[in-house]
């Protein structure tokens, strides 16, 4: 398996973060008080919906291959 990387960085005084993915992505994270960006939680839970719902996705692939993309 390859290793995955992130850089973060705090901007400003309050708790926004910039993070840049190994792979080119720039996600920005925010507490409520700041709200310009996702709160980590929030994106913990995306990872985990995104990761079941590509296995899903793939498995069905595998039982059907005639299946339209989504």
């Amino acid at each position: 398996m390859a290793t995955k990387t992130v850089t973060v960085r705090l901007h400003g005084d309050g708790l926004r973060l910039t993070a840049l993915t190994g792979s080119g992505h720039t996600l920005f994270m925010d507490s409520a008080e700041g709200d310009s960006g996702a709160r980590p939680a929030e994106l913990l839970m995306l990872a985990l919906a995104g990761c079941t719902a590509m296995d899903v996705v793939s498995i069905l692939r595998k039982k059907a291959p005639g299946l339209p993309p989504l």
